[in-house]
């Protein structure tokens, strides 16, 4: 009699992508084509998933984009923190956070 080796099926590295890789292509999508653009069947084909990883995450678009709000801003104040050496000038402030945060999001868009 043979021994027969039984193993799971190998989940793919992207298999129900966590949150944050949710909310990062939110925020390309919204930066590159506006909200129109942050649609879950287009970020699940983006990411390589189905719509049932978004819903593993959030109940509904409602609450992600209340959550894609938060994560921005949080994802700017550290931005802000992390770069001591901005200019004090508030405009010159702001222009500087505003193109570190092209550069974070879009990657230099």
């Amino acid at each position: 009699m043979s021994t027969r080796v039984i193993t799971k099926p190998k989940k793919s590295v992207i298999d129900r992508q966590s949150k944050e890789s949710w909310l990062n292509a939110a925020l390309k999508a919204l930066a590159s084509g506006g909200i129109d653009k942050v649609r879950v069947e287009s970020l699940a084909k983006n990411l390589g998933v189905t719509k049932g990883s978004f819903y593993w995450h959030f109940k509904d678009r409602e609450q992600f984009l209340d959550e894609l709000l938060n994560f921005w801003a949080e994802q700017s104040t550290q931005t802000v923190i992390a770069n001591p050496d901005y200019p004090t000038d508030s405009r010159a402030r702001v222009r500087a956070v505003a193109e570190d945060i092209v550069r974070r999001d879009l990657g230099g868009m």
